[in-house]
């Protein structure tokens, strides 16, 4: 099989490339500084127009790489299947980062709980214990906190597994922070990765398909950026790099992620908050009242909305 690597815009790109490589992986390994595990509903991602629809699911990519190649553990046991079947799936996130991301999401973890999705059993009374447990019990994906762990500590691991897909958002890397559409504010060394202990990894390990996202075009354009440096040391690995690029310049890609941040920030986030509210007293059926108004929200949002013009480059 021929290695590849194959690099996308958004994170969410990927999603489009994991159904047309005939790839059947029994290890997954992820790259990135945030925790992009937001469970998408099929009904609310289906309501964004499809030239807003990569920026508006960036946030939601890690679950459904897992859900692309078997289903959350949950949902395996309740169907009484065997979780020997489902692949493994580490991700690769920053310790600084993992803790930015516990208070926000551990609103979202008490949300299910409430609703019965998930059961109290699962989780623990340290934050950061209950996410890890939640990410891996629930979601099936595992994280390996690091910096600080040694990303070599995943070599073992790597080397006995048959296939392996790598899935790297570049703002996991300290020298990327310049080159990605949403780097770390106030990065400071040896708070994220770096690309050199990764190649180091990628050596060691051989992963088949490696899917790279959130570089800006203007990096890649460039020969002497670190994302092009990184680009040829896969190339001298054997790698071959292809482009799947959804923009033809990051003027286009920044103002796709403006506009949905309006929208995240002045309607979506304000619903949620009100909505956190009022489950109570909308009964058993909450969820589902609330899905249909969120639905309802994001149809009129951009009803009258369209696709900025393209840039000439």
């Amino acid at each position: 099989m021929i290695r590849r690597v194959i690099v996308h815009s958004f994170h969410s790109d990927v999603l489009k490339t994991l159904p047309n490589i005939d790839l059947d992986p029994d290890l997954i390994l992820a790259f990135d500084s945030h925790l992009d595990v937001f469970l998408p509903v099929k009904s609310t991602v289906d309501m964004f127009p499809d030239w807003i629809r990569s920026a508006a699911t960036r946030a939601t990519v890690h679950p459904l790489i897992r859900r692309a190649f078997g289903d959350f553990p949950v949902l395996f046991k309740a169907e009484g299947r065997d979780l020997a079947d489902l692949p493994r799936m580490i991700l690769v996130v920053p310790k600084v980062s993992f803790i930015q991301h516990v208070s926000e999401d551990m609103e979202k973890i008490s949300d299910l709980v409430a609703s019965g999705s998930i059961s109290p059993d699962q989780l623990s009374d340290d934050p950061l214990e209950t996410m890890a447990k939640y990410l891996s019990e629930v979601l099936g994906i595992e994280p390996f906190v690091s910096p600080p762990k040694n990303l070599m500590k995943l070599v073992e691991l790597g080397k006995a597994a048959k296939c392996i897909l790598l899935d790297v958002d570049v703002d996991y890397f300290h020298e990327m922070q310049t080159e990605c559409y949403t780097p770390m504010r106030n990065a400071q060394p040896g708070q994220l990765g770096w690309t050199t202990q990764a190649i180091r990894l990628i050596h060691k390990i051989k992963p088949q398909i490696i899917t790279i996202s959130e570089t800006k075009i203007a990096a890649i354009k460039d020969p002497n950026s670190n994302f092009s440096k990184m680009i040829n040391q896969f190339e001298r690995m054997g790698y071959e790099v292809t482009y799947k690029m959804t923009f033809k310049n990051d003027e286009d890609a920044q103002q796709l992620m403006e506009i949905y941040r309006e929208f995240h920030e002045n309607v979506l986030k304000p619903l949620h908050h009100r909505q956190r509210f009022e489950k109570d007293a909308l009964g058993t059926n909450a969820f589902e009242r609330q899905l249909v108004e969120e639905n309802e929200v994001i149809r009129q949002y951009f009803t009258h909305l369209s696709r900025p013009k393209a840039r000439e480059i």
